[in-house]
């Protein structure tokens, strides 16, 4: 999950906003309503992921995921995970939940921990 849609995420359980309507309706009006609507009008649906459960908010936010998230480019992203090195002021926990983070990008699968 995008760092920006966790906050988005904070702020819909914060204000007990439970339906999908709702949830879809304050991301359009946080997001800014005119530009953002117009984009989402062009959209196509890339599909639910098998297994997941979907409804109109998720495939709101899936949708605009796939406009508005850049494409990694994974080759770099190893690339920069290999050059990865602790920073002084970090702790090795730190360090370690970095590495993850980047992990992340290089796409390595149920492998990401070896």
């Amino acid at each position: 999950m995008a760092e920006v849609e966790k906050v988005f995420q904070f702020r819909v359980d914060g204000r007990g906003i439970s339906t999908v309507t709702r949830k879809k309706a304050l991301l359009f009006h946080c997001a800014g309503m005119d530009v953002v609507q117009d984009i989402f009008e062009t959209l196509t649906d890339p599909g639910a992921p098998e297994g997941e459960t979907d409804n109109e908010y998720l495939e709101a936010l899936r949708m605009l995921d796939a406009y508005f998230l850049p494409q990694v480019n994974v080759p770099y992203e190893c690339h920069v995970l290999g050059q990865m090195k602790q920073e002084d002021h970090e702790t090795v926990d730190q360090f370690v939940v970095r590495l993850s983070n980047q992990a992340v990008n290089c796409q390595f699968g149920t492998t990401k921990n070896e």
